[in-house]
C-alpha cells in the first residue's frame, strides 16, 4: 500500500488506495506552492510504504515535499493501548508535538509517512471519534499523551502556519483541559459541499499549461486540500449534516473553523441539572400560590418550548443549548405532581374514619358561589390539613355539570363535630371567601353510614339555598 486514504477511526482502520502516481503529486505541489501562492497545501493522504516498484518516483516526491513550505500531511493514530510497544517519540515526527513536557518522552502507536522529508514537515492526525450511533458529531484538535504532551491534528497544524498567534491560544486552552473531557462539537456549514471542488484532472490539465474541462479558479492565497471523494476510497463518512460525506469535506470543515475560530459551546451538566432544579421549583410555587389545573398547559407548552429553544440553537455556530435534561425534568416532576394532586384529593375526599368512637361526629354543609373549582378544593383541603386533619369533604358534583352548575356550589365537610365547629369559628377570620355560605353544623351518630350522611348533607343545602349566610355573617 503506497498511499492511502485513512477513515477517521483510531478504532476500525480502513484504506483506499491511491489511483494516481507519485508523479501527478509532484505536479500538484509544485504548481500548488510555487505557481499559485496558495497559503497551504493540505494532504488527506497517508503516504505510508514506499514505492518498491518505482524508487525514482520516491526520490522526485521526497525532493518535492522538501521545496514545499507549505504542505502539512496526515498520520494515522492507532489505539492507545499499543504505544508502550511503539517506538515513535518526538524526535522521530517532530511536526506532530504541538507541546512537548520536559523529562522522558512517550511513544505513541501511528502510522508515519516513510519520507524523511514528510517525517521532519508540519504533520497532523486525522482521527477522530464517531458517536455510539456511527456519526461523526466531535472533533478534538488534540490529544494528550501520558507524558502531558500534546499532539497536533492536522486542522490544527494549519492553523499554526495561517495565524500562529491563534495557534498558541489554542495550545494553551488544550493545557488547561481535563484529559477525559468530551471533545467539542463540529459546527458545520449550512448544507454538504459547502466548499469550491477541483477535479484533480482538471488543476493537473492547467498545471502542464492545457485547457481544463472545468474553469479552475485563482489559487493564491487559499487553502487547498487535497483528497478523496470516490466512495470506493472508503473515505466516506455518516455526519450530522450526510449518512455518507466525503472525509476531505470533514476535513474542510475542521480547518475553516479552526481558522474562523467557530466553536461550538455547550451547557455543561451542572447547569442543566440546576436550570431542571429551578424549572421544577418554579412549578411548584406557581402550584402551590394557583392550582395544580393552571400548570396544565405548562405540560405541552414547556417541553415543546424548550425544544424549540435547542432546535434553534442548532442553527447558530456558537452555542449548541441541549436542553432536553431540563424539559425531562420538568415534565416528569409535572407527571408526579397530578399524580399526587390525585391521591391527596383521594384521601381528603374520602369518607371519615373514626380514630376514637367516643367522639361525636357532625356535617357541615357549604356553598361556594362560585362553584368548587380545583383551586377552591386545593385550599379548602390545605385549610383542613392545618385545622381539622380528621375531617373530610364531600362534594355534591366534583366534575363540572353543565347543565345543572348549582350543584357544583354544594360542598359538605364531615367529621368530629368539635372539628368543624373550631373551623367555622375561624372562616370569618380566613381571607378569600367572600361568596363562602356555611350551613349549621349537623349531628351525626358516632359510625354515620353512606345513606345518612346523604339524607343530611341534603338537608343542609336546602337550608342553605332558601336562607344562605355567609362566613361573614355567621355569630
Amino acid at each position: 500500500r503506497r498511499h492511502s486514504f485513512p477513515t477517521r477511526r483510531s478504532s476500525d482502520l480502513s484504506f483506499g488506495y491511491d489511483p494516481y502516481p507519485l508523479s501527478l503529486q509532484i505536479k500538484q505541489v509544485d504548481f500548488g506552492t510555487e505557481r499559485q501562492q496558495v497559503q497551504a497545501v493540505v494532504w488527506d493522504v497517508l503516504f505510508s510504504d514506499p514505492d518498491r516498484l518505482n524508487p525514482g518516483g520516491d526520490a522526485a516526491w521526497d525532493a518535492a515535499v522538501r521545496r514545499s513550505q507549505r504542505s502539512h500531511f496526515s498520520v494515522v493514530r492507532l489505539p492507545a493501548a499499543h504505544d508502550a510497544g511503539s517506538q515513535v517519540r518526538r524526535a522521530t515526527l517532530p511536526g506532530l508535538w504541538a507541546h512537548a513536557e520536559t523529562g522522558q518522552q512517550a511513544t505513541v502507536a501511528l502510522i508515519p509517512p516513510f519520507l524523511a522529508s514528510m517525517a521532519q514537515a508540519p504533520l497532523g492526525l486525522t482521527n477522530a471519534q464517531p458517536d455510539a450511533d456511527g456519526v461523526l458529531r466531535r472533533f478534538q484538535d488534540t490529544e494528550r499523551l501520558r507524558d502531558d504532551s500534546l499532539l497536533q491534528t492536522l486542522p490544527l497544524s494549519v492553523l499554526q502556519t495561517v495565524a500562529p498567534p491563534l495557534y498558541q491560544q489554542q495550545i494553551e486552552t488544550a493545557r488547561r483541559t481535563a484529559i477525559n473531557a468530551t471533545a467539542p462539537l463540529i459546527a458545520w456549514r449550512a448544507h454538504e459541499k459547502a466548499y469550491p471542488h477541483i477535479a484533480f484532472a482538471d488543476l493537473f490539465a492547467v498545471a502542464e499549461g492545457q485547457p481544463p474541462a472545468q474553469a479552475v479558479p485563482d489559487l493564491a492565497g487559499r487553502i487547498v486540500l487535497i483528497g478523496a471523494s470516490a466512495p470506493t476510497l472508503h473515505d466516506i463518512h455518516p455526519t450530522a449534516l450526510s449518512a455518507n460525506q466525503s472525509g476531505i469535506e470533514v476535513l474542510a470543515t475542521l480547518v475553516d473553523n479552526e481558522i474562523h475560530q467557530r466553536h461550538i459551546h455547550e451547557l455543561p451538566m451542572w447547569a442543566q441539572a440546576a436550570l431542571a432544579f429551578s424549572l421544577c421549583l418554579l412549578i411548584a410555587l406557581f402550584s402551590h400560590h394557583r392550582s395544580l389545573n393552571a400548570i396544565d398547559p405548562w405540560m405541552v407548552g414547556l417541553p415543546l418550548g424548550l425544544t424549540a429553544i435547542s432546535y434553534l440553537s442548532l442553527h447558530s455556530d456558537r452555542v449548541f443549548l441541549d436542553l432536553h435534561l431540563a424539559s425531562g425534568w420538568a415534565l416528569a416532576f409535572m407527571a408526579l405532581l397530578r399524580l399526587w394532586q390525585g391521591l391527596r384529593q383521594q384521601h381528603w375526599c374520602s369518607l371519615p374514619t373514626t380514630e376514637q368512637p367516643s367522639q361525636a361526629q357532625g356535617l357541615l354543609p357549604l356553598r361556594l358561589e362560585s362553584g368548587w373549582q380545583e383551586a377552591q378544593r386545593h385550599r379548602l383541603i390545605a385549610l383542613l390539613e392545618r385545622h381539622a386533619p380528621a375531617c373530610r369533604m364531600l362534594q355534591a358534583a366534583p366534575a363540572p355539570q353543565v347543565e345543572w352548575p348549582e350543584l357544583q356550589q354544594l360542598a359538605a365537610l364531615v367529621g368530629p363535630q368539635a372539628q368543624l365547629e373550631a373551623l367555622a369559628g375561624r372562616w370569618p377570620h380566613e381571607p378569600g371567601w367572600p361568596e363562602l355560605h356555611l350551613g349549621p353544623c349537623q349531628a351525626l351518630g358516632q359510625t354515620p353510614a353512606r345513606a345518612e350522611l346523604l339524607i343530611t348533607a341534603m338537608a343542609g343545602w336546602q337550608h342553605l339555598l332558601a336562607a344562605p349566610r355567609t362566613a361573614k355573617e355567621l355569630p
